[in-house]
């Protein structure tokens, strides 16, 4: 096989894996956003129902519902 021919080969597929490692460097970047943007609101959502177990007044038992043919 010629030489030139392989280096050429090897040179197209080095730029390919360039290119899929630059996209998934930028997909990655794009994932680590999103989940950061989602850490907040989850933190928030976590501290809301902390304040709610800790301040709603406890539940007591609700009553045993009555048949509505009751009379």
């Amino acid at each position: 096989m010629d030489q030139g021919f392989k280096d050429d080969k090897t040179t197209t597929r080095a730029g390919e894996l360039r290119g899929q490692s630059d996209h998934l460097t930028t997909a990655l970047a794009d994932t680590e956003a999103r989940l950061a943007d989602l850490a907040t609101p989850r933190k928030t959502i976590a501290d809301v129902i902390r304040c709610l177990k800790r301040y709603a007044p406890a539940k007591s038992p609700s009553p045993d519902p009555q048949p509505l043919d009751a009379t």
